[in-house]
């Protein structure tokens, strides 16, 4: 059972203050305590029903302090999972760009032999074979533009991806944050 789920349409604010609240009453509560056992005589070990209450209030916290205990580990976990994530994305990223370079190497090498075949042919009378493998090259450059074209979108594809993920890393640790405060928060109030 998930914690938080119960409280996720609830704002943060009114569930610090109880939890402080709550931390405020366990403290007084163990002041009066402390100050009974100095003032009351050995045989008075009657529990009145104020105990009861404090007592259940501190066993919620504890319970409560527990359950953050276990959500910042498990946002601490979902982070490292999103920074594998993310590098991951950038290593396939990295390995699209240099395929992509290798691509318009072969562009632009495809590029000057057609260059060069042009010149040629209309130096020599072959130029019917010669125009089948000019044409031959151009499908090749279309198809390698084709497939450029592709590269190029599947790393904007990836960009935003990785933008994304950046973006929930970012959010998950300011979350993390916040419950590290709130942890640490309760637990100064539980000492």
């Amino acid at each position: 059972m998930n914690f938080f789920g119960a409280f996720s349409g609830l704002p943060l604010r009114p569930l610090l203050l109880a939890a402080g609240a709550a931390a405020a009453t366990a403290s007084i509560y163990t002041y009066v305590k402390r100050s009974e056992d100095t003032t009351a005589e050995p045989e008075d070990t009657t529990e009145g029903p104020d105990t009861e209450v404090v007592k259940d209030q501190m066993m919620k916290l504890l319970v409560s302090k527990i359950q953050l205990q276990d959500r910042v580990k498990e946002l601490e976990e979902l982070l490292c999972e999103a920074h594998r994530d993310c590098d991951l994305k950038s290593k396939e990223k990295e390995q699209e760009r240099e395929a992509h370079s290798i691509l318009l190497a072969e562009k632009e090498e495809m590029i000057k032999t057609l260059t060069h075949k042009e010149e040629f042919l209309k130096e020599r009378e072959t130029h019917n074979i010669l125009q089948a493998e000019n044409n031959d090259m151009k499908k090749s450059i279309t198809q390698l533009e084709e497939e450029k074209d592709e590269m190029k979108k599947s790393i904007t594809q990836l960009e935003e991806e990785k933008d994304e993920m950046k973006k929930s890393i970012t959010q998950l640790e300011e979350e993390k944050d916040e419950m590290k405060k709130t942890l640490n928060n309760k637990e100064e109030f539980l000492k």
